[in-house]
C-alpha cells in the first residue's frame, strides 16, 4: 500500500517539479548575477524551524509515515489495550514544496493521501483518499548572535465529508472516517538557538483552531540537533495540549457519533499527547534522507502507538546574505591587508586608516585571494579603533572556520 501511495504523490508532484523549474529562469538582478552558480549547493542536513529559506531558494519533499495502535488513552489519561482481535493502522503520504519569497519569508504547499484500516469485534473497515491540501508561510525576524526567531501559520482544508450519526445511533461497522474533515487554522511562534556549529535547540509553538466539534489546541515540538556535512542527529517530542473547549463538554452523552472504528484519533474529547522521536537526516548532495521513529507514549483521549516516517527532500539553496557579499565586493572603496592578527582571533590590524578614508564603525570584510582571481569571504567586522596608516578591527562574525585569521589576508571596507 504504502508503494502505491508513493507513487501517486510523485504523479501529483510533477507540476510542482515544473513550476519551481520555471521559477528558476527568472532575471537575476544586476547585483545578483554572479550568484547564478551558487545554486548548485548540497542540500543542508538540517535547517531550525526558526530560519525561513534563502532568497530564491526552493525545497521539495515527498514523505511516508506509518501509524500502528496499541492501546487506548481514555480522557483521562488512562491506558487500556486493545482487545483481542482489534487493530488500527494509518499511512500518510504527502508531498509539497517551500519556496523563498524574500529574505525573511517563505510560502509553503502541501498535500496529503491517506489510508486507514481498522479492525474490530464488529468487522474490519478502510477508507483512503486525499485527505488535505495546506498552505502555509514562515517569516524569519533574522538571527541575533545564537538566537533566532520567527513567525508562521497554516491553513490546511480537508477534501472530504465526515457523516455524523446521532449519539443514540451506531455507525455501519463497515464505515471508517478518513479524518476530522472541515479546515484547521493555525498562527504561532519559532525559536532556535545555537550552542555550536553542531549543536541546536529548537522549538515551535501553534496555537490551532480545529474543526468545530473538535477544542482548540496547542501544538508544539521542541528537539536537540547535532548537523554534520552529509549527517544530522535529531532528539525531540511532539505534543499536543488541548485549551479543553469541547462543545459537548457538559454533556458528553449527547455528543454525535462518527465511524472511528478502532482509533481514538478522530472525534476525541479535549485530546492531548506527547511522542517523543529519534531522527537521522542523511545529505547525498541535492537530496537529503529523512528519518523518523516516534512513539506516543503519554495523552488523553488518543491512542499509544509508534510512528515510522520516511522523507525524500530535494533542495536548492538561494540567494545567502554571504552571496551577496561576494556579489557585490567590487563595490568596496577600501582594500589592504592583514599585518596582526590577536591571539584569540578576534581584533586584527590591517594596513588602512584615517588617510585612505577609513571610519571608525566602517564594516570591513575579511577574504582569502590568490593570483587566479579566487575569493573566499572569510570573516567579517567593523573598525574599533584606528591611526592615519592603520586601523584595528573587531571581528563580528567568522564564516569560514578551516581558514584561520591570518596575516596577509585582504581586508575590504564599506
Amino acid at each position: 500500500m504504502l508503494h502505491k501511495i508513493l507513487i501517486i504523490g510523485i504523479t501529483l508532484l510533477s507540476p510542482l517539479v515544473s513550476l519551481l523549474g520555471h521559477a528558476s529562469e527568472i532575471t537575476l538582478d544586476d547585483d545578483d548575477f554572479a550568484l547564478a552558480p551558487k545554486f548548485e549547493k548540497r542540500v543542508e542536513t538540517y535547517r531550525p524551524h526558526a530560519y525561513a529559506l534563502d532568497k530564491r531558494a526552493k525545497e521539495i519533499y515527498l514523505k511516508g509515515d506509518y501509524f500502528s495502535k496499541t492501546s487506548t488513552f481514555d480522557k483521562d489519561g488512562n491506558s487500556t489495550p486493545l482487545n483481542e482481535g482489534e487493530s488500527y493502522q494509518e499511512i500518510n503520504g504527502i508531498f509539497g514544496l517551500n519556496y523563498g519569497v524574500g529574505e525573511k519569508l517563505q510560502m509553503g504547499l502541501e498535500g496529503r493521501f491517506r489510508n486507514n484500516q481498522s479492525e474490530t469485534t464488529l468487522g474490519s473497515s478502510s477508507s483512503s483518499g486525499f485527505e488535505s491540501l495546506m498552505v502555509q508561510a514562515r517569516y524569519s525576524f533574522g538571527r541575533e548572535g545564537s538566537w533566532a526567531f520567527a513567525m508562521g501559520g497554516w491553513y490546511r482544508q480537508a477534501l472530504y465529508s465526515v457523516q455524523e450519526y446521532a449519539y443514540n445511533e451506531a455507525p455501519p461497522a463497515n464505515e471508517l472516517v478518513l479524518g476530522e474533515g472541515g479546515a484547521d487554522i493555525a498562527v504561532g511562534g519559532l525559536m532556535a538557538y545555537r550552542f555550536s556549529t553542531h549543536h541546536y535547540l529548537s522549538t515551535e509553538v501553534y496555537y490551532v483552531r480545529r474543526p468545530s466539534h473538535i477544542s482548540p489546541e496547542i501544538q508544539y515540538n521542541v528537539h536537540m540537533a547535532w548537523p554534520y556535512t552529509k549527517i544530522a542527529f535529531i532528539l525531540g517530542a511532539d505534543g499536543i495540549y488541548s485549551m479543553e473547549q469541547d462543545p459537548y463538554n457538559d454533556n458528553l452523552s449527547r455528543r454525535p457519533l462518527r465511524a472511528t472504528g478502532a482509533t481514538a484519533r478522530y472525534n476525541s474529547v479535549n485530546r492531548s499527547e506527547v511522542a517523543p522521536y529519534l531522527g537521522i537526516n542523511l545529505s547525498f548532495n541535492r537530496v537529503r534522507i529523512d528519518l523518523k521513529a516516534s512513539s506516543v507514549m503519554a495523552g488523553a483521549s488518543t491512542d499509544e502507538g509508534v510512528i515510522y516516517a520516511l522523507a525524500l527532500v530535494w533542495g536548492q539553496t538561494g540567494i545567502t546574505a554571504k552571496d551577496k557579499k561576494l556579489a557585490k565586493f567590487k563595490e568596496y572603496h577600501v582594500e589592504g591587508s592583514v599585518t596582526k592578527v590577536s591571539p584569540r582571533g578576534k581584533f586584527l590590524k590591517i594596513d588602512q586608516g584615517i588617510s585612505t578614508d577609513v571610519e571608525k564603525g566602517m564594516k570591513i570584510d575579511i577574504f582569502k585571494t590568490d593570483f587566479f582571481g579566487g575569493n573566499i569571504l572569510v570573516a567579517s567586522g567593523e573598525v574599533f579603533e584606528l591611526g592615519s596608516d592603520w586601523a584595528i578591527v573587531k571581528i563580528t562574525e567568522q564564516y569560514r572556520t578551516d581558514v584561520p585569521l591570518a596575516v596577509g589576508l585582504t581586508a575590504r571596507g564599506y
